[in-house]
């Protein structure tokens, strides 16, 4: 996968729909499995995120996600 079409998934962290937002993040360590150059540009994206755009409902679902996420990379 190269850096410009990463560059554009990492963009679906914050995506307007919370949804797509969540299913965004679930697949990331996966591309970090398999690709594990771009594990830092992923990790540094998922920290960077602001979630304060999603309503208070969504918030805590999208912030679990990130973190379990991380985990799942950084393991």
């Amino acid at each position: 996968m190269s850096l410009w079409i990463i560059d554009g998934y990492l963009e679906h962290i914050t995506d307007e729909k919370p949804i797509c937002a969540r299913q965004c993040i679930k697949l990331l360590p996966l591309i970090a499995a398999a690709k594990p150059t771009l594990a830092p540009k992923i990790v540094s994206a998922l920290r960077d995120a602001n979630v304060a755009r999603y309503p208070d409902s969504m918030r805590p679902l999208v912030q679990k996600d990130i973190r379990d996420s991380l985990l799942a990379i950084e393991r």
